[in-house]
């Protein structure tokens, strides 16, 4: 969908299903107003919002047989809202009373068939028990909205643009939350919702090449909080490059344990998976041309069985970790940048190792991988600008160093450990020393212990031969020195005249 529909779509649904209550008042007709404007602004000439009557009622207003359409060019979603009530509390709030279920349907705009006839996705939303409180002032509004259940229900589809669907929805178990608008420009939309548990499913078959998946999963519990920033003039979002100029959102989630289920089959070959997790939370933020993408899972276990893989898989992951932190677009001062991985306490059952290693060579203790660099940069280019100016050809980087820190290394596998931190800072006046790119300036620090264990175990397991462990050994020998509990550490140094050292031997 392009940024204008779903945007439009996003936020009246939100505002139609639940979407901090101000001291002031709004009316059942600024309520009813401002979904009209939402979509309008949103969504532009893509959709189109009918009803069949609109009548003042004794307590607000009563809207018949709403209906929304929004089309993106590929595919049009067409919302039977029903009968809607705004009804005014007395107490400068609005009360929205709307059916318990309405349908939904997607029609695919465009087949590779022409001739062929493309039938509608149908689907159900249901609330059970919902409520739905809106306060504030006309042009800042909250929806406060709560339900005993709330659910969406796919129908089964023969074919649905190319694929056989059985069973797809997902139901919230006590859904809370809320839903806000503010004027001006930029317009601002936040949103949250917490419930104490969710359930998912998906059944379903692509008719070309006949594979069929299906996956479940559930939550105990989970929130979500997050808002969005979109200009007065849309049109900004017609853009090759929304996110550094027109755009911005956050989106936080939290969710609790969790299990889920996965097969997948094609022809005479299939795959089925099943796992746990105790808590994972994810985060997106896209703001004044940067982006943050971060997330993290804890006490992981999957199991998989397939029949091209020569044992089941049985693991576990104490905790998965990754962080993006990086500017979007060029600036004439540094930006500061941050990235970050980590995988701590990974195992597998002994029927994978004894694939690589069936005589028990080598150290089966949980692994860890971890990885953390920040610094500052310049970007040469816009990365989000498929018309950004491509960086110049001299520079062999789409960004410019500025100073690189790595804070985080260590690697804990097979019985073998590294570990490593130190700091660069990188001079954009000298890009001759180092082939174009800025001359650094600095050092870093590392230690590995196991190495040549590691490698002879290698080598006896056949993994290696000795003509190829030749070079890592050499390597070992002529840049670390060994330690007196058996260890190897190595310092390598760049100084001010581009001369690389290690442990304190120029060998450049």
């Amino acid at each position: 969908m392009t940024y204008r529909t779903y945007c439009g779509t996003v936020s009246l649904a939100l505002g139609l299903v639940g979407a901090s209550v101000a001291q002031a008042d709004v009316t059942a007709e600024n309520v009813w107003e401002s979904w009209q404007e939402v979509l309008e602004r949103s969504a532009g000439s893509s959709s189109n919002v009918t009803f069949e009557s609109e009548e003042e009622t004794e307590d607000g207003l009563k809207v018949s047989g709403l209906r929304l359409v929004a089309s993106d060019g590929d595919m049009e979603v067409t919302s039977e809202i029903g009968d809607v009530s705004f009804v005014e509390t007395g107490d400068g709030r609005v009360r929205i009373e709307s059916a318990d279920a309405f349908a939904i349907a997607l029609q695919p705009t465009e087949s590779e068939d022409e001739d062929a006839e493309v039938s509608p996705l149908t689907m159900t939303l249901r609330q059970q028990d919902a409520t739905t409180i809106v306060s504030g002032t006309p042009e800042a509004m909250t929806y406060d909205y709560s339900a005993g259940r709330l659910s969406l229900e796919v129908d089964p589809a023969e074919d649905f643009d190319g694929a056989e669907i059985s069973e797809a929805g997902f139901t919230l178990s006590n859904p809370e939350g809320s839903f806000s608008t503010a004027e001006g420009d930029p317009r601002r939309f936040s949103s949250s919702l917490r419930a104490e548990g969710a359930d998912f499913a998906l059944s379903a078959r692509d008719i070309d090449l006949d594979e069929t998946v299906s996956a479940k999963a559930s939550l105990d519990a989970f929130s979500t909080e997050g808002h969005l920033e979109l200009p007065a003039d849309m049109e900004k979002l017609e853009g090759s490059d929304p996110f550094t100029n027109a755009f911005g959102f956050a989106m936080e989630y939290n969710f609790g344990p969790s299990e889920y289920d996965f097969a997948f089959t094609e022809a005479e070959h299939h795959v089925t998976a099943s796992g746990q997790l105790a808590s994972s939370q994810f985060m997106s933020h896209v703001e004044d041309g940067r982006m943050l993408y971060s997330g993290e899972a804890r006490d992981i276990t999957v199991s998989a069985e397939a029949d091209r893989l020569p044992a089941p898989i049985d693991a576990t992951l104490g905790t998965y970790r990754y962080e993006w932190d990086i500017p979007l677009a060029p600036s004439e001062d540094p930006e500061p940048f941050k990235v970050g991985l980590g995988l701590v306490d990974l195992k597998v059952n002994d029927e994978v190792w004894n694939i690589v290693d069936p005589q028990g060579r080598l150290a089966r203790d949980p692994a860890t991988v971890e990885l953390g660099v920040s610094g500052a940069m310049r970007l040469m280019s816009n990365v989000m600008d498929p018309d950004s100016p491509p960086r110049p050809a001299t520079s062999p980087l789409p960004f410019e160093p500025d100073s690189v820190s790595l804070d985080l290394l260590n690697v804990d596998v097979a019985g073998a450990r590294l570990t490593g931190e130190g700091a660069f800072e990188f001079d954009a006046e000298d890009t001759e020393s180092f082939g174009g790119m800025p001359a650094p300036e600095g050092a870093a620090t590392f230690r590995a212990e196991g190495v040549h264990e590691l490698l002879d175990a290698l080598v006896e397991l056949g993994l290696l031969t000795e003509d190829q462990v030749m070079g890592p050994r050499m390597m070992l020998g002529m840049f670390a020195r060994p330690t007196e509990d058996g260890g190897l550490t190595s310092k390598i140094e760049v100084d001010d005249q581009g001369h690389i050292l290690a442990n304190g031997q120029r060998i450049r």
